[in-house]
């Protein structure tokens, strides 16, 4: 399953792979479930993937579960579903919540940090695409960091596509790459290391201070 971004009362298509990353599994039937709740089956095509229409009716985050009927396999993803209008702040997990890449350990305060943030601007975690989506998630829910969408914000076209969703984008945390990315959207930006763009903070404390 793909995490996703939706705007509530606005439908969007819900997306589940089926097989493994070099051989897809075309004509399976998938289920779709919204809060453990049955939704719709689909058949995934010859590409190995299967689409659910879904309208969400309210805000906030839709716990999505995919089922592949003949195996039994199945995935599950996070939608966060907002008001039109509404802004949101993307955490880089390079270089704003991955202390080190090897050791992958929290930079200090993030998760206290990103917990009161969370109670202001809804979040999404973005990585580049050179990390495992699996791995984030399973490293997020081991340190209990809020539950918002995993994505890959793939070259720009993530912040794109928030863009034409009709969302606002608060602020962008992270490294080198998402800080230019920002820069290219005309996007605040902050980052824990040195930049000629985005404003230098020195922790996720002074961080949470300056984002008002």
């Amino acid at each position: 399953m793909h995490d996703d971004i939706a705007i509530k009362g606005e439908k969007i298509f819900l997306r589940a792979e089926v097989g493994g990353r070099f051989f897809k599994k075309g004509g399976e039937i998938v289920e779709f479930f919204s809060n453990k709740k049955l939704i719709g089956k689909r058949l995934s095509g010859g590409d190995g993937v299967a689409f659910m229409e879904f309208l969400p009716s309210k805000t906030g985050i839709y716990k999505i579960y995919a089922r592949v009927s003949s195996s039994k396999d199945e995935g599950e993803g996070t939608l966060l579903s907002l008001d039109k209008g509404a802004f949101i702040i993307l955490i880089g997990v390079e270089g704003g919540l991955y202390k080190n890449m090897l050791t992958r350990e929290p930079v200090m305060n993030s998760l206290e940090c990103v917990k009161k943030l969370s109670k202001r601007y809804p979040i999404v975690y973005v990585y580049s695409g050179f990390v495992n989506i699996s791995d984030v998630k399973s490293w997020l829910k081991r340190y209990s960091y809020p539950e918002y969408p995993v994505m890959d914000v793939r070259n720009g076209l993530l912040i794109s596509e928030i863009h034409e969703k009709g969302l606002k984008i608060k602020a962008v945390i992270g490294n080198d790459e998402l800080v230019e990315l920002a820069k290219e959207h005309n996007l605040r930006a902050f980052t824990f290391g040195y930049s000629d763009y985005a404003r230098e903070v020195s922790d996720w404390n002074e961080l949470l201070k300056r984002l008002r």
